[in-house]
């Protein structure tokens, strides 16, 4: 009864989220896909988009679930964000953002209003609450105060080289940061931009078995046609193809095409939302060029394709073939 309890609460958040976005001139994704355990809503409006995850408890945000977040949130050029409940501490507070293994993680009423355009600028972090210094705005106010380090040094009660670091855009304290903006008399924090952690995030290698040669096949073969790729577990789709000038592929990979609807259905919605291109790729070979509008195609097909080039020719052929 808890679990259901949970997942009725999480749906409902995921309602509500998904009428926010809406609200605020968003397009959302279908908010009851199935397959995708890495996250639960997109969201998108002109150039912005997000990837959400919800969680009641954000402690059971694992790390192989957060590398995925990224890496998907990355190659879809988006800004991942957790939204959670509460933590083993009690109830996540607002107009604040916690971490766990590098994903920023936030109350519902702070997403709404960093969608709104008011970004939190404090973070929790070990030991306490932090605020990010903007370290240009800082220099510029010392220059115009004629402060040196020494003088804010012993007027906040800080070491210069705490100073320094500032000035560089290290996190102050929340006290130390309050006292700072008290004497500088101006404003230096800087607003968290959830978008930066998927841009900044480098996936590991990816680690194949040697004996699933099927996998190891697509991975050689979108590499020698120039894709960046990613290898995915806990979604519908099993990878995210990246070429130079950042046209997406979400590919599938079937052992068998019977029972495979939900997960051919997920791919190609999420595809389209995203105004990107969808791939099948079969163990088998295939009597037809698409399955519910998806493209698909079998290792010997893929290769004859990438190494003349013409993945994208591929792709779109089988999606207009009827």
């Amino acid at each position: 009864m808890i679990i259901v309890a949970v997942e009725d609460h999480r749906r409902a958040i995921l309602v509500r989220l998904s009428a926010m976005f809406i609200e605020n001139g968003f397009k959302v994704s279908d908010p009851f896909l199935q397959g995708l355990v890495t996250f639960d809503l997109l969201a998108r409006r002109d150039r912005e988009k997000f990837v959400v995850k919800i969680l009641y408890n954000i402690d059971t945000l694992r790390s192989d679930n957060s590398m995925e977040l990224l890496a998907i949130s990355k190659f879809m050029d988006s800004s991942p964000v957790v939204v959670g409940e509460r933590s083993s501490g009690g109830l996540l507070e607002d107009d604040l953002v916690y971490f766990r293994h590098g994903v920023p993680i936030m109350s519902e009423e702070t997403l709404r209003d960093y969608v709104e355009g008011q970004k939190p600028f404090i973070f929790s972090g070990p030991g306490g609450y932090y605020v990010s210094i903007d370290g240009r705005k800082m220099r510029e106010i010392m220059d115009q105060r004629g402060y040196s380090i020494g003088y804010i040094s012993s007027k906040v009660g800080i070491s210069r080289r705490s100073v320094s670091l500032y000035e560089n855009g290290s996190a102050a304290t929340i006290d130390i940061f309050f006292k700072l903006e008290e004497l500088l008399s101006g404003e230096i924090r800087r607003e968290i931009d959830v978008s930066e952690y998927a841009a900044r995030y480098s996936p590991p290698a990816e680690s194949i078995p040697e004996q699933d040669y099927f996998r190891s096949a697509i991975i050689s073969l979108m590499k020698s046609a120039g894709y960046d790729i990613t290898l995915l577990k806990k979604t519908a789709f099993d990878a995210m193809a990246l070429d130079a000038v950042k046209s997406l592929v979400f590919m599938g990979f079937l052992d068998m095409l019977e029972n495979a609807s939900n997960k051919i259905q997920t791919i190609k919605k999420v595809s389209e939302f995203m105004e990107d291109e969808a791939l099948l790729v079969s163990r088998k070979i295939v009597d037809r060029d698409n399955i519910m509008g998806c493209p698909v195609t079998n290792i010997n097909e893929l290769r004859s394709f990438c190494e003349r080039g013409e993945l994208v020719e591929l792709i779109e052929r089988k999606k207009n073939a009827r």
